[in-house]
């Protein structure tokens, strides 16, 4: 018995040597892979694109090509880098890499307003790494994309909470604070995404954006400002800065500088309602009636859905003595104001049933008669989840289904500028909606 113990400790010995050779391979294998992606984020992104298109590209040249196309500003290309990446790994992959490039797929495409697409991906990377802050910014894009505001808030503050040191979650918890009426909770996380990137145009014009919710347009025209001055050439902070500046002005000199930066806007975008309409509020605010009128009956005509255009028109056309054009103009108002009112009444009819097809219906209708075609396009589909059989009700989504994909792809279109890495996305939209996707509309009710 004496001699037990010590055969014992023989038998463990290859065991043991056995697990220090498994520990050893693994970890020269672990660090083959370290050197393997240092030395290829070392290329340049001409030499990275030719070794994608070798035959013997794999998932992780690809997604350091993905990355570095990234960080250029070449986001749809970066998307379709990754989409090669996805395709290029294993079936079933489980490891550290495919997380990633699931994560980064993911994030690029709901990045791009491929929000469909991406939610499955998203999933995936979520399943192997469930703290890989990407997951949870490309689901808080996906729920800003479907006017989700509230979900996306909780989606952002955990990318934030996982990754404290980055710009970009704080920058999109800010900016859906704004998109969801709460421009005070704003500012907080804007000036922490300013404090890690204090030269990203668009946090500077975030800021600018939450300000001017409040009213605060000293502090909007001084960050709009910075935007312009970090990028000349963005028709939207030139916009911004312009309207801003008019909502301020005070005396003639000011009066006079908004006016000729709207028009300089207006003249890369005849067309752009958000500015007709900002110079027939100016020239109102000034008693500078003809102008407003003209500016004002432009911009009911680019977007008769707007009650507060209708409104302000109304005021003009009484100015100036055309009782019937202001009655005209105010029974527009008061028509449009109704179907706000009816929309807040269907949401909160959903909010207490929110399983109920019928309700998403009639909620789904109420935006779409109110111009909101995003918020209309969630409803039903929602609504025909619930319940599939209802023929009429399909009819009528895939009529809003259309007028909804030329809102996104015109999105798409912006998002994908030349320098978007350093807007960071779409610019914000001119109205602001609540966590359903109804516009708020600022006019008197």
């Amino acid at each position: 018995m004496k001699h037990a113990a010590p055969r014992k400790s023989n038998r463990l010995l290859p065991l043991l040597l056995l697990i220090l050779v498994v520990v050893a391979v693994a970890g020269t294998i672990y660090r083959r892979e370290q050197l393997r992606e240092w030395w290829f984020a070392r290329k340049s992104l001409e030499q990275l694109q030719q070794a994608s298109q070798s035959s013997q590209a794999d998932p992780l040249i690809l997604l350091i090509y993905g990355e570095k196309l990234s960080a250029s500003g070449r986001h749809r290309e970066a998307l379709e880098a990754y989409r090669a990446a996805a395709a290029a790994l294993p079936s079933g992959a489980s490891g550290s890499l495919a997380a990633r490039v699931y994560a980064r797929f993911g994030h690029a495409l709901a990045r791009e307003g491929f929000d469909a697409e991406a939610v499955p991906v998203l999933n995936r990377a979520q399943a192997l790494d469930d703290e890989n802050p990407l997951v949870y910014l490309g689901y808080g894009m996906v729920f800003t994309q479907r006017q989700m505001h509230q979900f996306a808030e909780t989606q952002f503050q955990l990318a934030a909470n996982l990754a404290p040191d980055t710009p970009e979650p704080w920058y999109r918890l800010g900016k859906c604070h704004n998109d969801n009426v709460k421009p005070q909770q704003a500012i907080e996380p804007l000036k922490r995404a300013l404090a890690l990137a204090p030269n990203l145009a668009a946090i500077h014009a975030e800021l600018g954006h939450a300000h001017a919710y409040q009213a605060e347009f000293e502090p909007a025209v001084q960050y709009f400002r910075k935007a312009v001055e970090l990028e000349p050439e963005n028709a939207h902070y030139a916009r911004s800065l312009a309207t801003a500046i008019g909502m301020k002005a005070r005396t003639q000199e000011e009066y006079r500088e908004a006016a000729r930066l709207l028009a300089k806007c207006l003249e890369k975008d005849p067309n752009d309602n958000y500015v007709v309409f900002a110079l027939g509020q100016l020239h109102l605010r000034f008693n500078a009636v003809v102008e407003a009128q003209q500016y004002l009956q432009r911009a009911v005509l680019l977007r008769p859905q707007s009650a507060e255009a209708w409104y302000n028109l109304a005021r003009v056309e009484q100015r100036l003595g055309n009782e019937k054009a202001a009655e005209k103009a105010n029974a527009e108002f008061r028509r449009l104001s109704d179907l706000h009112d009816n929309a807040v009444i269907a949401e909160k009819k959903v909010a207490s049933d929110i399983k109920n097809p019928d309700l998403r219906v009639e909620l789904a209708r109420r935006y779409r008669e109110s111009g909101n075609m995003i918020g209309a396009y969630w409803q039903f589909m929602t609504a025909l989840k619930l319940k599939p059989n209802m023929p009429g009700v399909r009819k009528e989504f895939e009529e809003v289904s259309r007028a909804y994909q030329e809102i996104i792809s015109r999105q798409v279109r912006i998002s994908a500028r030349p320098n978007d890495e350093n807007t960071m996305g779409p610019p914000p939209p001119a109205e602001m909606m609540n966590e359903y996707g109804q516009m708020v509309t600022p006019g008197p009710r």
